[in-house]
């Protein structure tokens, strides 16, 4: 697997419905920039890794997702899903970073982002990077350690 992957840098979100809306960037597993295969049907081992740059939410409360997606197509269309991380309203505050590990034996064509409200629409300046990496943001038990009395 590849170090980085940007599927997105500041991208802004605007009104983020239940429909959802894709990553600005989709990445090509099976062919180079040129057109030149490299390997079909790529296992993937990756941490997907999410910061919310900012968060300005003016509507919403049920939180969001943020869905990997694997598909034959650059839109996403027919996906399926690799992982997702699922944030509270509490949660969605910028400056939160969040990591989830990914492992898929052979995938399609192409992996990208969906982002999508939990129900209600989410309004106001929202913007989010997202990338995959080999390595988490945070450790996997930081969110679970027992502090001591």
């Amino acid at each position: 697997m590849f170090d980085k992957f940007m599927f997105s840098n500041s991208q802004a979100l605007g009104t983020l419905d239940s429909t959802g809306v894709i990553s600005t960037n989709y990445h090509d597993l099976e062919y180079d920039d040129a057109g030149v295969i490299i390997k079909a049907d790529q296992m993937v081992e990756c941490w997907l890794n999410v910061r919310l740059i900012s968060f300005a939410n003016t509507a919403g409360d049920e939180g969001m997702q943020i869905q990997l997606i694997e598909s034959d197509a650059t839109n996403g269309g027919t996906p399926s899903y690799l992982g997702i991380i699922r944030l509270l309203q509490a949660e969605m505050v910028s400056g939160n970073q969040f990591s989830i590990g990914v492992s898929k034996q052979c995938t399609k064509r192409y992996l990208s982002v969906w982002y999508l409200a939990q129900s209600t629409s989410l309004d106001g300046a929202n913007a989010i990077d997202a990338w995959i990496s080999t390595h988490p943001l945070t450790s996997p038990t930081f969110r679970c350690q027992k502090k001591p009395a």
